[in-house]
């Protein structure tokens, strides 16, 4: 994925922020919305940019977003990184100046604010993000009903975003789930459904509402996604399956997922935490003897370094196998 717009920048600060190591210059990671306009300008006129509000708005007026506006006005293409500083210092002005003309790139840089604090528990409540949500929801799908292919809609979007966008609707929609804001959740993902180039995890969050209103249509649903992941491999998400369906899961359901992702495990950490979820589906059971057996798996392995590539004919890995296939939990 190439990152347009803002978004490389954005991500540039992200990482500068988790690792303050990184070698960067300060104009590359600065927060530009704490400047004045007198300093904007100022910027920009030392970089050859002659420019005030009056002088702004008559360019913009004949550019249809900050990204042709800084083309407009920088001339010297040999010199990028005089370009790239200028067209931050236009970005922000044009989001301060021009509140109504909300480019893509605007728009993801707002909702890429919005998820940082999402992932950094920020929010005290999430009024702005569901609204965020609802007006990228309405322009995908004007976007769609004008003849657009929905999933390239949507890619376009991703594009211009720092984070992974489909990531953070799967958190949000099963952070949902967690509070039992089923209605909300259900809404999101009928919402957001057609535009998900990978839907599989989409499909894995659907079944989760269902569990509790419908656990004969959710055993189907997750029995649909553990046969279609045996086709389009996603170990990670078969892990995600598991954990959930250690609490949530009828045995034959989650039988069929141990035994799928058993098959796709490469290193002992993996393996260990697979049989350390089964050992705790048992004792949610309160299937004492059946825990102990899985348990001492576990203990037999207490040496081994977890980074260790598996063997395929490792003896723990075929006692767990067979340990699954006689199960009758």
């Amino acid at each position: 994925m190439e990152l347009k717009g803002k978004a490389l920048f954005n991500l540039l600060r992200l990482n500068f922020a988790e690792d303050p190591s990184m070698k960067v210059s300060p104009w590359q990671v600065e927060n530009y919305c704490a400047l004045s306009d007198q300093e904007l300008y100022k910027r920009l006129a030392k970089l050859g940019v002659a420019m005030d509000a009056e002088l702004f708005l008559v360019y913009a007026e004949s550019s249809e977003t900050p990204e042709d506006l800084a083309d407009c006005l920088w001339l010297n293409e040999e010199d990028s990184i005089g370009q790239d500083q200028a067209y931050l210092l236009l970005f922000e002005l044009w989001r301060r100046m021009l509140p109504d003309r909300k480019t893509i790139s605007i728009f993801c840089d707002e909702l890429d604010s919005l998820i940082e604090q999402f992932d950094r528990g920020d929010f005290q409540n999430d009024e702005k993000i569901q609204e965020m949500l609802t007006e990228l929801e309405d322009i995908l799908d004007q976007a769609a009903d004008q003849g657009g292919d929905p999933k390239e809609i949507f890619k376009t979007f991703c594009d211009f975003c720092a984070h992974e966008l489909p990531s953070f609707l799967y958190d949000y929609i099963a952070e949902q789930i967690d509070q039992e804001n089923e209605l909300y959740a259900s809404e999101l993902l009928d919402g957001f459904h057609e535009f998900l180039i990978d839907e599989k995890c989409f499909d894995f969050l659907r079944a989760q509402l269902f569990a509790s209103t419908g656990p004969e249509e959710a055993n189907v649903m997750f029995h649909n996604i553990l046969e279609n992941l045996r086709e389009e491999k996603d170990k990670e998400l078969l892990f995600e399956i598991v954990r959930y369906l250690v609490r949530h899961g009828d045995a034959p359901i989650f039988m069929q997922a141990v035994r799928q992702l058993l098959a796709e495990l490469k290193t002992e950490a993996e393996f260990q935490e697979l049989v350390a979820l089964v050992a705790e589906y048992y004792r949610c059971l309160d299937k004492e003897e059946e825990e102990k057996a899985v348990q001492k798996i576990l203990v037999d392995r207490s040496g081994k370094a977890l980074s260790q590539p598996l063997d395929p004919s490792d003896r723990g890995l075929r006692s767990i196998a067979e340990f699954i296939k006689f199960s009758k939990a």
